[in-house]
This record gives C-alpha cells, structure tokens and sequence, in this order.
C-alpha cells in the first residue's frame, strides 16, 4: 500500500506539472521534475518485489519515468550535445562571471576573491545593493565600463566589463521592480554581440510567474540592435526544461551548453549536485561557449557560473 499511495502523490504531481498555468502552486513542479524521475524510477525497482499489484505498480512508475526523462531528456548525460565547446579557428574570446551574491549574505571578502583570482572580462551580478556596490568597489574600479542598480528588494544589479561597449541600459520592470541589463558589447578584432542580464521574480507563495515569464520571453525576443550574435545570463529562477525558458530558447534561437552534460544546479549552493540549474548562460549566433563552469561556494545560497565565449570575425567565415 505504501508504494500505491506514492504512486498516486507522484502521478497527481505529474498531471498537475503540465498544466498551463502561472499559478506559483502549479510552476513550482517544473523544479520537481527531476526528484519525480529518480522517484519513480526507484520505486518501479522496488515495486518488483511487491504482491499481486506488482505489475500494476511497476507500470504505472515505469510509465510516469518515461514522462519525466523525456521532458528533461536534453539535460541527462546520455543526451546528445546540443553545443560543441571549444575555441574555433580564428576566433577571440573573453571570460565572464556571473553570480546572484545573496543580498543579505555580507561576507564581501569571498566574491572579491573570487573576481580577483577569475579576473573576468565581464561580470553580472545579481542582488545588489548599495552595500553591495560599496563593497565591490576595490575590484570593479578595473573594469572601465560600468552599469549599477542597486537596490534593497534583492533584485539589484551590476554590469563591469573591461570590453568596449557600444550602448548599455538597464530599464526597469515598474511591476516586478527588477531591471533587465540590455548592451551591445564589442569582441575586439571580432565583432559586436549584444548582452542580456536577467533575474526575475521566482514562483513562490503569493508571487504568481506572469511577469518573471514575461521577462524572459521579451528577453529571447529580437535585441534592441538586432544583432545576431546575442549572449544572455543571469539567475531566470528558472529551470532549463520548464516550458518558458524552452519557449525563450526557441524564439530566440539560443543554444545551452549544459544540454547533453548534466544540470550543472547552482542552487541552492549547499546542495551540490542535488539542487536546480537557476543560474544560466546562453549563446546566439556566431557565439561559441569555450568552456563554462559551476564554481564553489563563496558564501551565497547560489553558486557563481563562469564560461570563456568566442566569436568568429565575419572576415574569418
């Protein structure tokens, strides 16, 4: 009985994770949905040693697995790669960092350490406030250009990249009161790309996910300058194979160098590989990922993410 009781929790589960809803009691399940593949697929295992309903409950676990795996396919190990990494020929390329800091972690000494020792070409930071900004000041006073938002509702932001940029803003969400980073950035003896930041509000009691939905649909929409070459990071509070960063990804053409390797999570940082890919990175265009990476805990409830991303000058195709 136990193992028919479970398998009604799961399946309820499962009906109620495809619902097309933005209720926060409904999209929550999308961050569920790797728990109900291990859950079902052990309990199929152990349903082989049940009674008479042995069949019943191996089926009906087997069955809910296949449902979970094949929505979730593109992120299993087994998966083919969706994006190639390396340096390709003739290309130039610049390292990124990108981290939600925690606003209320103040262990400042941590991420100064971390972008000293990483010394990337361009950083994103998430839940930023002026404390925060105060704080970073000793290591983004080398980064030439530089955007902020600070603000206490822990969607502050900053942008610093030792790059040429070619335009930069950072407009506001007046009902989500979080801003989205939108600059066209220059790959010297490469080209322009153009760069979205993102971090939206996650689904959560009393927080339905219209507007963080809406963020990152505009966002894989066409880019202010119409470039091609476009690059968009940031915590989505979103995971991978949950149907709004599928639809941005599809819209917008963007490829994600964590399919066909692992979930690579990021959150929450004590998890380690058992916690939910957040924090992302995804590339566009004649944009190539050379390596990225989940980095360790430097004191935030998320784990800060690094990549290298080349691009090919149009002189070289």
């Amino acid at each position: 009985m136990p193992l028919a009781i479970l398998l009604a929790i799961v399946g309820t589960g499962t009906i109620v994770s495809l619902l097309p809803s933005t209720a926060w009691y409904i999209r929550i399940f999308d961050f569920l949905l790797e728990l109900l593949l291990y859950t079902s697929f052990l309990a199929a295992m152990a349903a082989l040693l049940a009674g008479k309903w042995r069949n019943a409950l191996v089926g009906g676990f087997a069955f809910l697995a296949v449902i979970h795996l094949v929505r979730i396919w593109p992120y299993v190990v087994v998966a083919p790669n969706e994006i190639e990494l390396g340096r390709p020929e003739g290309s130039e390329c610049f390292s990124l960092l990108t981290l939600n800091v925690l606003q209320s972690n103040r262990d400042y000494a941590r991420t100064l350490d971390l972008i000293r020792a990483r010394d990337p070409d361009l950083i994103l930071l998430t839940e930023t406030d002026r404390k925060w900004l105060d704080a970073l000041m000793p290591v983004l006073q080398n980064y030439p250009q530089r955007m902020a938002e600070p603000l206490d509702n822990t969607y502050g932001m900053i942008f610093a990249t030792r790059l040429p940029v070619q335009s930069a803003a950072m407009p506001m969400d007046r009902v989500a009161d979080a801003p989205t980073l939108y600059a066209t950035v220059t790959i010297p003896d490469a080209g322009d790309f153009e760069l979205i930041g993102l971090h939206p509000r996650p689904p959560k009691p009393g927080q339905d996910v219209e507007r963080r939905d809406k963020m990152i649909a505009e966002a894989g929409m066409a880019t202010p300058d119409g470039l091609e070459e476009a690059l968009t990071l940031g915590d989505f509070n979103d995971v991978p194979w949950s149907q709004t960063t599928q639809a941005f990804r599809a819209h917008g053409g963007y490829g994600d160098p964590r399919a066909g390797r692992g979930t690579f999570p990021t959150f929450p940082s004590s998890a380690g590989k058992l916690g939910w890919p957040l924090d992302h990175i995804f590339v566009k265009g004649n944009l190539h990922i050379r390596s990225f990476a989940v980095l360790d805990d430097v004191g935030s409830d998320h784990r800060p993410l690094a990549a290298d991303v080349c691009m090919i000058p149009e002189s070289s195709d």
